[in-house]
């Protein structure tokens, strides 16, 4: 099974997405995650999410495709943060079955994110406004 959550921060789509993991034994991941990943090897990634932009679609699709080649997501995956923009999910052809939008205010989103203990730079409320 191949699973799309999306919501802006806060919704809760770790949360869900681990939930199900669990529960329809696929593996789950974050497009959050791997971008933190791979800024750590790549300064002209690094620099972009520091910025606040997003990455070009062209190069996320290029990193989602190939990240999701791995022999781990074989059998599918459960993956949130992405599609971000109508580019990247028309674009995107990779036999997802289903997209599961988390619709939150964004004041319930800050609430959550305020008790979090993360020092990500994405988790503001201009951040979230994007």
């Amino acid at each position: 099974m191949k699973l799309i959550i999306i919501g802006i921060q806060g919704a809760g789509k770790s949360t869900q997405g681990n939930l199900l993991s669990e529960r329809l034994d696929v593996p789950y991941l974050s497009s959050g995650h791997i971008f933190r990943q791979m800024a750590k090897e790549n300064r002209w990634i690094k620099e972009i999410l520091a910025s606040g932009r997003l990455v070009p679609d062209k190069t996320v699709l290029k990193i989602i495709v190939e990240y999701l080649k791995k022999p781990e997501y074989g059998k599918g995956y459960i993956l949130d943060g992405f599609p971000r923009t109508v580019t990247q999910a028309k674009e995107f052809q990779n036999g997802v079955e289903r997209v599961i939008f988390l619709d939150v205010t964004d004041k319930e989103a800050l609430w959550r994110i305020s008790g979090r203990t993360s020092e990500r730079d994405d988790e503001t409320l201009a951040a979230i406004r994007k």
